[in-house]
């Protein structure tokens, strides 16, 4: 199976529980590099600054990467921002099969409320 058919399908599956694709490929950029700039996600993934800033906020949200600003020279020019995996691919698995056990249940529920309306 090609590189690219796996992103796509793993994508289809982390976007059915609200991980966008892009935040995907951040993860899996992350797992393979252990730590990056924001400047080099956004050429390793050919993605424009305000997406990897958007992302990478909800995976730090998530409690997924860290951040870290370094300020590159005494006082000029923008600090960069690094960003590090902080969970295992493990932690990541279960979290989405917690994911997946919910909708399972959000969908037997529904199920069941389409079944006694159809009564």
């Amino acid at each position: 199976m090609k590189y690219s058919q796996n992103i796509e399908e793993l994508s289809s599956v982390f976007q059915l529980l609200g991980i966008t694709r892009t935040e995907m490929r951040i993860i899996l950029k992350l797992m393979e590099k252990k730590e990056m700039s924001a400047r080099d996600i956004e050429r390793d993934l050919d993605l424009q600054q305000p997406y990897v800033s958007i992302e990478t906020q909800k995976l730090f949200k998530r409690g997924w990467i860290r951040e870290r600003t370094v300020r590159v020279s005494s006082n000029r020019g923008r600090p960069q921002k690094f960003y590090t995996i902080v969970v295992s691919p493990d932690t990541i698995e279960r979290e989405l099969l917690e994911k997946i056990k919910e909708n399972e249940e959000k969908m037997t529920k529904l199920k069941r409320i389409i079944s006694e309306v159809n009564k």
